[in-house]
């Protein structure tokens, strides 16, 4: 990239920066070349994908045991005799407001924990750490300039 420094001569339609690569924008049409992927980023996309796809797969099966051990508990807690205690539960008994609220929170406190593991994990954004290293330094120069 070069930098023309205006002279008198120059157009007001002629652009300052000019691009010498042949990725720059095409200013007679104004479009950007075709965006492209290297292959480690398609495989990081993919990997990614597929890490998704089966922890997604993996929550109706889990939800359903939740379930049938929270199914059991409650009748086994609120079973009259013993002989009903020896007899399958259908699905359909499962369903009871009880035994869906008791999911509700498992799952919630489910999703609660999974976030909470994954919070120091996160990492802040480049604008934030600019922010904060330019504030920074300004603050300090600032006040070590004043103490001189």
């Amino acid at each position: 990239m070069t930098i023309r420094m205006p002279s008198s001569s120059a157009n007001e339609r002629e652009p300052l920066l000019r691009h010498e690569d042949s990725d720059s924008i095409d200013h007679q049409s104004g479009q950007l070349p075709p965006f492209r992927l290297s292959k480690l980023a398609r495989y990081c996309l993919l990997l990614s994908f597929l890490l998704e796809l089966s922890n997604n797969v993996l929550a109706v099966p889990l939800i359903s045991l939740f379930e049938r051990a929270i199914c059991e508990a409650y009748f086994r807690k609120n079973a009259q005799d013993t002989l009903s205690l020896s007899l399958p539960i259908d699905e359909v008994s499962c369903k009871l407001p009880p035994i869906q609220s008791e999911l509700a929170k498992l799952r919630g406190w489910k999703g609660f924990f999974e976030t909470l593991s994954g919070t120091p994990l996160t990492r802040p954004s480049v604008a934030q750490i600019w922010t904060h290293l330019t504030h920074k330094s300004l603050i300090g120069g600032f006040s070590s300039w004043s103490h001189s």
